[in-house]
């Protein structure tokens, strides 16, 4: 946070009530600094710069140091040795009076240009990015409301929609295929819903925080890291949902884990998706077009609405690199649909594949969307 001057013209309570606000900020990781003429700013600073007519550097260290330093009693008496000549062959800076508010490590004083402070680790901006966003979610009510809200819709219309019993022996085949299919898609239009905006509506803070050195990587982990646990606990709820309204049969506890495991992976992928269609996308008004671009083919290619058996060669290639259709068919495989369809049925050998086959599709084509999303992000931020 760069300021001009922050507290000038206001009252001295006022001032003092910001400064102290710097300094909350900074305690907690913001790198602040402004430019002041008020000496009692100063106090609170973990680091004062002094700079000579001219804009040459001839202080940098705690503020308590300053004086002393440049051979004045009183800070207020360096406004007169500054316009000394003795001060002026320090190195040049640019315009006087400059005071910087940073992390609470206080540098020693010194007389000449500080060094270069280390840039917080991946980890520490990680920490930090994803605090930061939660935040900023928990405060607009706006987007808070859209992240549960939406999921909460969707969960209702399930439970409308789908008769009780369609699961169980002797159930509708039709029925069954097509509540394992919106299972699967409800995961993916969760987490392609919740990436679809982060990136576009941040692009100016992130272009800025490029620039200042901010791990690209550690803004794109931030964004996943706040909102999987999230996608995590909406799967978990619809699932929960639906059992109680006997929408899904009663599971042993390995099957309820493993359909979990495929709702969170699938969300992830298409997390990741929509996180790739926020980094190239130019607007809000275009991240709204993508959504139906992006669910369309989802649902199209599943497997589920027409059968791949029944698809021409170019749509069964298609439906091989829908991240949803594999989900889909694991779902099948969780809730054995197989046994519900008829021998000579195009659903007939749906989920035959082991459980771990669709996870490590899934969790590759994650990956691959993972790359695209950090390629585009970089690409987004420069």
């Amino acid at each position: 946070m760069l300021l001009d001057e922050p507290t000038s013209g206001l009252d001295p309570a006022t001032a003092r009530a910001l400064i102290s606000t710097l300094r909350d900020l900074a305690d907690r990781g913001a790198g602040i600094a402004f430019t002041t003429h008020a000496l009692a700013d100063v106090e609170r600073c973990d680091r004062l710069l002094v700079l000579a007519p001219g804009g040459r550097l001839v202080y940098d260290g705690p503020p308590g140091g300053a004086a002393a330093r440049l051979g004045a009693d009183t800070l207020t008496d360096l406004y007169d040795r500054i316009a000394e000549s003795t001060v002026l062959d320090a190195e040049p800076s640019p315009p006087a009076g400059t005071t910087a508010v940073g992390p609470a490590r206080r540098p020693a004083a010194r007389g000449t240009a500080s060094a270069h402070t280390p840039r917080p680790s991946r980890r520490r901006q990680l920490v930090v990015l994803t605090h930061r966003a939660a935040e900023i979610m928990l405060r607009n009510r706006l987007t808070l409301g859209i992240l549960l809200g939406s999921p909460t819709a969707v969960i209702a219309m399930f439970a409308v929609l789908f008769q009780p019993g369609a699961l169980v022996a002797g159930g509708d085949a039709t029925g069954a295929v097509m509540e394992a299919y919106w299972l699967a898609f409800a995961g993916f239009f969760f987490g392609l819903t919740y990436g679809l905006l982060q990136v576009v509506t941040e692009v100016p803070i992130l272009r800025r925080e490029h620039q200042s050195g901010v791990s690209d990587a550690a803004y794109l982990a931030s964004k996943v890291a706040l909102l999987a646990p999230l996608l995590m606990i909406v799967n978990a709820a619809m699932l929960v949902v639906l059992r109680v309204l006997d929408r899904l049969p009663d599971l042993d506890a390995r099957t309820w884990v493993s359909l979990s495991v495929t709702l969170g992976i699938n969300a992830v992928v298409a997390l990741f998706l929509g996180l790739l269609a926020s980094a190239t996308v130019t607007s809000v008004a275009q991240a709204a077009l993508a959504l139906p671009m992006l669910c369309f083919p989802a649902v199209l290619f599943s497997g589920a609405m027409v059968p791949v058996p029944v698809m021409t060669d170019v749509g069964a290639a298609v439906a091989a690199a829908m991240p949803d259709r594999w989900a889909f068919e694991a779902i099948a495989r969780h809730l054995r649909i197989d046994r519900l369809a008829a021998a000579d049925s195009p659903y007939a050998d749906l989920g035959h594949s082991p459980g771990a086959f669709y996870w490590a599709v899934l969790a590759v084509s994650g990956a691959v969307l993972a790359v695209a999303a950090y390629l585009a992000l970089r690409r987004r931020a420069r």
